[in-house]
């Protein structure tokens, strides 16, 4: 007697790729509104409604944050977006843009990523709850309200998710602090928890996480033996392309994704800043150990 597999997903009727079940939802819940557009204005404009003064040059601007727990700043038009990995090996800071702006990203491309793209539909979040300084108007802005206007050409399934956005009936007084240099991971499926160092994002040790992109991408490699791909790419060439490679192939996940950057920077917010493409050229070799491109 065959044993059935507790599953969320369901095939798609072409029979490439899967997208989950309908009756499943995603919700994000944020203790405070996330860092960047959505919760630089909300302390000072309370009442809920029509956003006030919306036309400020200042509002829906990409921001990036500054070091952990303290703050986020507007990224400066004409500022250089690129970014590399020889100015961040002599002391350069990694800049990362703000919570607000990674949010609004993935209200267009998903929350899955560009590998599982390969197998999934877009994945989008049904609700934004968030404990406090929630501004409806703010939040709405900064998660969504920005791209309306300028969005074009995401193919579907992809489009502009406009999640439900609530806050929590009661919240405990907000004591502002510095971020924690840890963070705590728990692995559902092993029943496994970690604790990493939040500047590093690696456990004690210097042991490598679940959740770093050698870990995604052994994982990936594994399941591309096994199940159908939307992108039907090449499972023997895809074994020996870079995690930045394998990511490129996911065609419409990249589109979107630039679909997004153009929309910001087409009503006037800034241009996205992207990591070091040295961050993404790794391998894994037969062994199943990443291996760095030479340079």
């Amino acid at each position: 007697m065959g044993s059935t597999v507790e599953t969320i997903l369901e095939e798609l009727e072409s029979g490439h790729g899967f997208r989950v079940c309908p009756q499943y939802k995603f919700h994000l819940y944020v203790n405070t509104a996330p860092c960047g557009d959505a919760r630089i204005f909300s302390p000072h404009e309370e009442t809920e409604g029509g956003e006030k003064h919306a036309k400020r040059r200042n509002r829906g601007l990409l921001r990036a944050k500054v070091e952990p727990g303290e703050g986020t700043i507007p990224i400066k038009a004409g500022s250089d977006h690129l970014q590399t990995w020889d100015a961040v090996i002599q002391g350069e800071p990694l800049r990362t843009m703000s919570c607000s702006d990674k949010i609004a990203r993935w209200n267009v491309v998903g929350i899955q990523g560009a590998l599982l793209s390969h197998f999934l539909e877009p994945v989008y979040l049904e609700s934004v709850i968030i404990g406090s300084l929630f501004n409806e108007a703010h939040v709405y802005r900064a998660l969504c309200g920005r791209m309306e206007q300028t969005l074009e050409g995401i193919p579907p399934p992809f489009h502009l998710q406009k999640p439900k956005m609530e806050k929590v009936n009661f919240t405990e007084p907000r004591l502002p602090q510095r971020a924690p240099l840890i963070s705590a991971n728990w692995d559902c499926e092993r029943e496994k928890l970690e604790i990493l160092n939040a500047m590093t994002g690696q456990q004690e040790g210097e042991t490598s996480s679940i959740l770093c992109k050698r870990q995604f991408l052994s994982r990936f490699i594994e399941l591309l033996d096994d199940l159908p791909t939307l992108t039907e790419i090449d499972v023997k060439a895809t074994k020996s392309l870079s995690y930045g490679e394998i990511k490129a192939q996911a065609t419409n996940f990249q589109v979107s994704k630039r679909a997004v950057v153009t929309a910001f920077a087409r009503a006037g917010f800034g241009h996205w800043i992207g990591k070091p493409i040295e961050e993404d050229t790794f391998y894994l070799s037969t062994a199943g150990q990443a291996t760095h491109l030479a340079q």
